[in-house]
């Protein structure tokens, strides 16, 4: 559980039927971002807080025009051939900063005190 309060989904498969979209996995690290007041924090799904190592994530949410926000997604980097590659991002987080790294979203699950799990 992150200090959002809502742990990540992850599952072994995903679920079938005409109902489900899926999404390619990029290759990063998976992000739950929380949005409140105009401060952003960007979390682990261990629940570790990464704000300060991915300080360009945390900019661009903090002036999103939300009150308040849950944002799940995955945090990647591109290598030298423009692809996201995870070696890029783990190693500028190893020297405590990723400032280029980017935030794939791919779902808003609350917004404006809002909760957008169920709805269609």
């Amino acid at each position: 559980m992150t200090p959002t309060g809502i742990a990540p989904c992850l599952v072994q498969k995903p679920p079938l039927g005409p109902d489900w979209l899926h999404e390619r996995k990029f290759d990063g690290y998976r992000a739950i971002s929380g949005i409140e007041h105009g401060k952003a924090r960007i979390f682990t799904r261990r629940g570790l807080d990464w704000s300060a190592r991915m300080p360009g994530i945390a900019e661009a949410l903090a002036s999103l025009k939300v009150r308040s926000a849950v944002i799940d997604g995955e945090a990647i980097m591109s290598g030298e051939n423009g692809l996201p590659d995870f070696f890029t991002l783990h190693a500028a987080l190893v020297k405590g900063s990723a400032p280029q790294a980017l935030l794939m979203v791919f779902d808003l699950i609350h917004r404006n005190g809002q909760d957008a799990r169920n709805a269609r």
